[in-house]
């Protein structure tokens, strides 16, 4: 007899989304799952690291709640609404608490997800080459001592790049992996 995988949000939170979880939720308008978003405000969550290409209200107010340590995006915005507030209050002056943002472009995003709906650990593009994003991804991974440096950018003495490269599974790779 086949088992059904239907559940409330209230069950499905409480399954699969522990303290510290790294998850992908909503994105644009259309794909946002508030009742999801509100569950996680209502079980009290914490230190969790949300994932998507975009952030818009259902990612202040988790962040709001205090819910939320850290954002992998490449934007945080409410599109012509203009800023999201707790967002803003969070980076700029630390209430409910600091969080932690690492920015991407909305192709990378998007070619992570990918990878993971895939089950592999990177696709490599040529995207985010030349612009100031692998800096600020290097800085922070760095800065934050994390094991996994998923990007790393050499340079010349002038400050040239000359070649990118990642890490997987403990080799170095010439392309650029997100």
């Amino acid at each position: 007899m086949k088992v059904s995988k239907v559940m409330t949000a209230k069950e499905a939170v409480s399954k699969f989304i522990q303290d510290g979880t790294t998850m992908a939720i909503g994105s644009f308008f259309h794909t946002i799952a508030y009742d999801i978003t509100h569950e996680i405000i209502r079980q009290e969550k914490k230190h969790l690291t949300i994932c998507a290409p975009s952030f818009n209200d259902h990612a202040d107010q988790m962040i709001g709640a205090g819910c939320v340590d850290r954002i992998e995006s490449s934007y945080v915005w409410m599109e012509v609404f203009g800023p999201l507030y707790c967002f803003r209050r969070a980076m700029e002056k630390g209430i409910p608490h600091k969080i932690e943002m690492e920015d991407y472009t909305n192709f990378a995003m998007t070619v992570r997800l990918l990878a993971g709906s895939l089950g592999i650990p990177y696709v490599p593009v040529h995207s985010m080459k030349g612009s100031d994003k692998i800096p600020s991804v290097v800085a922070l991974r760095m800065h934050l001592f994390l094991p996994s440096i998923r990007i790393l950018v050499i340079s010349t003495p002038n400050g040239v790049t000359r070649k990118v490269t990642f890490k997987c599974g403990g080799s170095w790779e010439t392309l650029l992996s997100v």
